[in-house]
């Protein structure tokens, strides 16, 4: 089960921080890792369908779509990119949202990509899962996406 998976990690994490020293980033990845991995050994075929979407921080104003696209995309295919705008500003918010087909790809991509540089920025990737629901799996349709905009 998840909490003797998470004991187990945890038990080996405390050994290599005993034999190798203080180790928070390997913590920090491991917990991110472990968490989409649990996520999708507990779905069971009658739930929902889960995605996997990555929270991409410190993105440059001038990003665009396809600059993310073309840096994530060697880690698998792409569902969906979506870069937040300020509503009365119509700037980039400097962080946007990546969705991938398959949750390994994302897994991939945030192992290879946290805290690597990307237009002369270093941007953190983190994991977010979330749920759809069965009615709708639409966005609202004031917001613009890579996928909405061709």
């Amino acid at each position: 089960t998840r909490e003797h998976c998470s004991a187990a990690c945890d038990l080996l994490l405390g050994n290599l921080q005993a034999t190798f020293g203080h180790l928070p980033q390997l913590r920090s990845r491991h917990n991110q890792r472990f968490s989409v991995l649990a996520a999708n050994m507990s779905r069971s075929s009658r739930d929902a369908p889960q995605r996997v979407s990555l929270l991409i921080r410190n993105l440059p104003i001038d990003c665009r779509p396809e600059d993310v696209r073309a840096k994530f995309e060697r880690f698998g295919e792409i569902r969906d990119i979506y870069l937040p705008k300020d509503y009365y500003t119509n700037r980039p918010r400097g962080f946007g949202f990546i969705e991938y087909k398959d949750s390994r790809d994302a897994e991939d991509a945030l192992y290879h990509l946290d805290r690597s540089t990307f237009m002369g920025r270093e941007i953190s990737v983190s994991c977010g899962l979330q749920q759809l629901s069965p009615r709708s799996t639409t966005r609202k349709s004031g917001l613009q996406t890579a996928t909405q905009q061709g």
